[in-house]
């Protein structure tokens, strides 16, 4: 959390359209833990804000839901407020745009990231979210099945990486238990 905490704040010290759209792009990326590939297909259509969900496209072009919390919920909808009215007016837009208008592509998010964490002294990539996504999750609920669900995942196995216990983690609860 305190890599995270330095991506944000060094996040959040930048303003400007293209700061609005890298920000929320983290920020979807840490609160639901969707793959980059989902986050680049996102349409303005794909958001459903009244009930907090996003539509992603998965792995194999698949169909899936993200649910969003209100934080996220409220970047959304500051974002769209400022890009511009044809992305209110046309679901078929991409969510997120370069500077030209086209569809940013998973490259210029992995180059855009490599930079915010050079500024933030952070080493991380932008699938590290994913997981930091997940072990927030799993920690919080201690539910692995509702983690495998979170991120999509066919098989419990591929989860279960989430749940590995540390030696802290084992000391406390044995002396819990006693």
């Amino acid at each position: 959390d305190g890599e995270v905490g330095r991506l944000r704040k060094a996040k959040t010290q930048l303003t400007g359209p293209v700061a609005d759209r890298d920000r929320l792009v983290l920020e979807l990326l840490l609160g639901t833990g969707m793959r980059l590939g989902s986050l680049v297909s996102l349409n303005v259509g794909d958001i459903d804000l009244k009930s907090g969900i996003a539509h992603i496209r998965t792995k194999g072009n698949k169909r899936d839901k993200v649910f969003l919390n209100p934080q996220l919920q409220r970047l959304i909808t500051r974002y769209l407020k400022n890009v511009g009215p044809e992305a209110n007016t046309s679901p078929n837009v991409p969510l997120f745009r370069s500077v030209h208008g086209r569809r940013l592509g998973a490259r210029q998010i992995q180059l855009n990231f490599a930079k915010w964490c050079r500024e933030a002294g952070v080493t991380a990539s932008v699938h590290s979210l994913r997981h930091t996504f997940a072990t927030r999750l799993y920690h919080k609920t201690g539910d692995l099945h509702l983690v495998q669900r979170a991120l999509g995942h066919r098989q419990i196995t591929t989860t279960e990486v989430y749940a590995a216990v540390s030696d802290d983690s084992l000391r406390r609860a044995v002396s819990a238990a006693s």
